[in-house]
């Protein structure tokens, strides 16, 4: 038996929720956690596939913005 946190695959989980599940179960939702987490390194790279950064006028411009309109933290 493995203890699993809920919190930790369900993000509206607001406090820690430990239960108990088998093997078996706990190692299924290790693996569909990966592969989500695949799938999505999947789409980025698929809709943003920028080999370089974007260069700072090249941003301003594309959003269409004054300087001193775009904050970098």
């Amino acid at each position: 038996m493995k203890t699993i946190n809920l919190r930790d695959y369900y993000p509206f989980y607001t406090h820690d929720t430990l239960l108990e599940f088998s093997d078996e179960v706990a190692q299924a939702m290790a693996e569909a956690e990966r592969l989500e987490r695949n799938y999505n390194t999947l789409i980025i790279k698929l809709l943003f596939p920028l080999r370089k950064p974007i260069k700072f006028d090249t941003l301003r411009r594309t959003l269409q913005l004054p300087d001193s309109k775009l904050i970098l933290h």
